[in-house]
């Protein structure tokens, strides 16, 4: 997983999904060779909240705000999820999905091998399954952040410390698929959980 910087962004960017302000009103001159419905679509243009609010954020057009509503609403952009471009033109949801995603703020990260079926498909068909037919099978990839400081530290002590290396390097994992809605029983990790943070507390 490669570390991504901010590229264009302002660093005090809104983080909204609605336009902070509007301006006043911009009216159009007729010109000559601009057809009626051209000077509507300008006057539209230089008079959207959204059109300016894009511009000011640096967004590369209005677009993005549709997703920034659609996310708060829905919350479907999970941090450190993985978000796949099929060619977005010109480019303001991608922005967007970066920015909520923050994929470099994560040790790691978990696709599923099976990219016909999200997780909560898979967890549908297991409830709607009362035959108990066998599930498709599927391999999670992990993917690591070798930049990231807590794998940096946790190189560190592998050699000193091999249990709690191991402790964590399995709740790295595990935090991964709870991110990628992917764990399915977290027993097991609640127990690993509450036994590293006994040995914080120890300490």
């Amino acid at each position: 997983m490669k570390n991504k910087g901010k590229g264009n962004r302002p660093a005090n960017r809104p983080t909204g999904s609605r336009p902070t302000g509007r301006g006043a009103t911009v009216r159009v001159k007729t010109a000559r060779g601009r057809t009626v419905s051209s000077q509507r679509w300008l006057q539209r243009q230089l008079n959207d909240p959204y059109v300016a609010e894009a511009k000011k954020r640096g967004y590369r057009s209005r677009a993005a705000f549709k997703l920034l509503q659609l996310d708060d609403q829905f919350h479907f952009l999970k941090h450190g999820g993985r978000v796949i471009d099929l060619g977005a033109a010109p480019g303001g949801w991608t922005q967007v999905a970066v920015e909520r995603v923050h994929p470099e703020r994560s040790p790691a990260v978990v696709v599923d091998s099976d990219t016909h079926m999200t997780s909560s498909m898979r967890r549908m068909m297991k409830m709607m399954n009362r035959e108990g037919e066998a599930m498709p099978e599927s391999k999670p990839n992990l993917e690591i952040n070798p930049d990231h400081a807590m794998l940096v530290r946790l190189n560190a002590i592998r050699q000193s410390d091999a249990d709690l290396a191991g402790q964590v390097a399995e709740q790295i994992y595990d935090n991964a698929l709870v991110a990628a809605g992917l764990l399915e029983d977290p027993r097991a990790m609640l127990g690993r959980l509450n036994g590293l943070l006994e040995k914080l507390l120890n300490k």
